[in-house]
């Protein structure tokens, strides 16, 4: 008995996978299993992480996140510190998008819009997660820099207006001065 099984369409698939993992280079690509550990990068996600993919596969997510940032977040949410810290609030039904650090083996954090979604098998069970990251250490640095120019010209408006208003009362109190003797 002789048994065959057609693969190419499972085979371009799979070739289709890997040329998107390669040139998604923009956007950082991770998927994990249940518990958190990594089980594929693409070459956003090394680039941003500043790791081989292979190097990054022996690595839980978690190695990769601020954890001060991840603590703070998980008592607010009132979730066990750790992986369910990230995904508690992700369904199959709805992504989360949330600004997150990012700490690379270097040390150097960086700021990352990342949208997290459920991976499910053909039965609708969970299998693992898929985090899709951008960049935004730039943006958000900016942003922060535009708040306290902001601050600085309310603070400057606020006070002209003081001064403007102690003009007033200064014309007022001189006008009153110079009329009464006037009188």
């Amino acid at each position: 008995v002789l048994t065959m099984t057609d693969l190419t369409e499972e085979r371009a698939t799979q070739h289709l996978l890997q040329h998107l993992l390669r040139s998604a280079t923009t956007v950082a690509i991770v998927g994990t299993d249940r518990t958190g550990r990594i089980t594929v990068v693409n070459a956003g996600a090394e680039a941003l992480l500043r790791i081989d993919a292979r190097a990054a596969t022996r690595h839980s997510f978690l190695d990769f996140l601020d954890p001060e940032q991840l603590t703070l977040r998980g008592v607010a949410a009132g979730v066990p510190i750790g992986f369910e810290t990230l995904v508690h609030d992700v369904t199959e039904a709805e992504s989360r998008t949330r600004d997150w650090t990012w700490v690379p083996p270097d040390g150097v954090p960086l700021v990352v819009s990342m949208t997290t979604s459920v991976i499910a098998d053909g039965s609708d069970n969970p299998i693992g997660y898929l985090f899709v990251a951008r960049d935004v250490t730039e943006t958000r640095r900016n942003q922060e820099l535009l708040r306290e120019a902001l601050q600085r010209e309310q603070l400057a408006v606020d006070h002209l207006r003081a001064l403007d208003d102690a003009k007033d009362d200064f014309v007022s109190t001189v006008s009153h001065e110079l009329r009464t003797p006037l009188t």
